[in-house]
């Protein structure tokens, strides 16, 4: 089975690469190379610049895509930034592979139900994307889901919420508990009613 996997460096997918690092026939794709063998740079921002014609296989099983401009803040996102990587970038990528693709899975985010609107999340649930970042993730579902369906690719997405586990920066919240946690220090906590939905990356 080939596999294309867009993002390998993405905190959420850290605990997947794993699944997947000793394949002979996954090839990987970002900006940092962990010593993979199967690797070739790639940057959502300029995505021409990536070579897919030195890659000898005649279609893609499954194509993973974690690639994603991610600001620190959503809320104060820029919209220039996000639409450029996320919709601009996506586009442009897509035009460059000519290879055949069976299926795409596409990890895309909680942000596009909006902030406080929704207190549980469902598939079908009505969606608000408010930030320019959740709006451009939203933008690149429908991107994704006319590309699969105009060219018969089998098309799966999931919508990650609060993404914790190994290796997270010491500024995220749930770490910030667990190290207070852990030194009996007390945590001031501000809007403890709003939903935090937790998913590990090993989920």
């Amino acid at each position: 089975m080939n596999i294309f996997f867009f993002g390998h460096s993405s905190f959420a997918a850290q605990d997947l690469v794993k699944r997947f690092i000793n394949n002979k026939k996954t090839f990987f794709f970002g900006r940092k190379n962990k010593n993979f063998k199967n690797f070739t740079y790639f940057d959502l921002n300029n995505p021409i610049k990536t070579n897919f014609k030195k890659i000898k296989i005649k279609k893609i099983d499954c194509l993973f895509f974690f690639s994603s401009f991610v600001p620190f803040n959503e809320k104060n996102s820029k919209w220039n930034e996000c639409k450029n990587a996320n919709i601009v970038g996506l586009i442009k990528l897509l035009k460059n592979i000519k290879i055949p693709i069976k299926k795409v899975i596409l990890i895309s985010s909680c942000s596009v139900y909006g902030d406080d609107r929704i207190k549980k999340y469902k598939e079908d649930s009505p969606l608000y994307p408010e930030s320019n970042y959740a709006l451009s993730k939203f933008a690149q579902e429908q991107i994704f889901r006319v590309y699969c369906y105009s060219n018969n690719i089998k098309f799966l997405c999931f919508r990650l919420a609060y993404v914790f586990g190994n290796n997270m920066d010491k500024k995220r919240l749930v770490k910030k508990i667990i190290i207070n946690f852990k030194k009996k220090k007390k945590l001031n906590l501000f809007n403890k009613n709003l939903n935090l939905n937790l998913i590990h990356t090993k989920d």
